[in-house]
């Protein structure tokens, strides 16, 4: 994921996040090895069970703290549109582009995360990206829907799902919501045929034919008998 990221040149001015979260995760994941005698003793608390004392929570809370504050930062450098939200439904209703923009609710939950100095950080950073430049251009050309507009759009959305008649009812506070649900499952479905496209399939081994099939070595092959077909 890091080589996806950063070999796109915007993010070659950030270099040195990449380094940080090697260093995090190469850090956190130090203590996956197999532990000295001295170690297991230290484990052996409360009877048999492993029990962490508090600052060993402490810090493994802190860890993941960082740990998730670094892979916002990564989704924001990834996608830098959640750092700058607009009012999606008022521009395009509930046929708007999907994955460029993103609404108040979403930005504000990933400021949330990042905190406010990073969050203004980033923002400062990518207010001058190409992209964050050019989608903002293209979202103020767009008209100003009317509250009529919006109403119309979403009864022309529900009438082409299954659940037509249940979706008509919905209250005009809920309708966002239940549009962007379907958004994201309409996303993951794409996603899913993407990678079944990508992701080759297993072989249908049968692990008694391959068994009897197998050598030892390649210097060996023509020593070994041919495995008889079964009827």
């Amino acid at each position: 994921m890091l080589d996806a990221i950063f070999e796109e040149p915007r993010f070659a001015a950030v270099a040195s996040f990449r380094r940080q979260v090697e260093a995090l995760y190469g850090s956190a994941s130090s203590g996956a090895h197999v532990q000295t005698p001295d170690e297991g003793l230290l484990h052996m608390r409360d009877g048999n069970r492993a029990v962490a004392t508090y600052p060993e929570l402490a810090f493994w809370l802190a860890f993941l703290g960082m740990a998730v504050q670094r892979m916002l930062t990564l989704l924001v450098l990834r996608f830098p549109m959640t750092l700058f939200p607009v009012d999606v439904r008022r521009r395009f209703a509930f046929s708007g582009p999907m994955g460029l923009f993103a609404d108040e609710i979403t930005s504000a939950s990933v400021r949330e995360g990042l905190g406010v100095r990073h969050a203004e950080a980033l923002a400062s950073f990518l207010k001058g990206d190409d992209e964050v430049i050019s989608l903002l251009e293209y979202f103020a050309t767009q008209p100003v829907l009317s509250d009529a507009q919006i109403d119309q759009d979403w009864a022309r959305f529900a009438s082409t799902q299954s659940e037509s008649e249940r979706l008509a009812d919905v209250p005009p506070d809920g309708r966002w919501a239940v549009a962007k649900a379907h958004i994201a499952s309409l996303q993951w479905a794409l996603d899913m045929s993407l990678a079944l496209r990508l992701i080759p399939d297993e072989p249908d081994l049968d692990p008694d034919d391959l068994l009897r099939r197998s050598i030892l070595a390649t210097e060996l092959k023509s020593h070994y008998r041919r495995p008889e077909r079964q009827s």
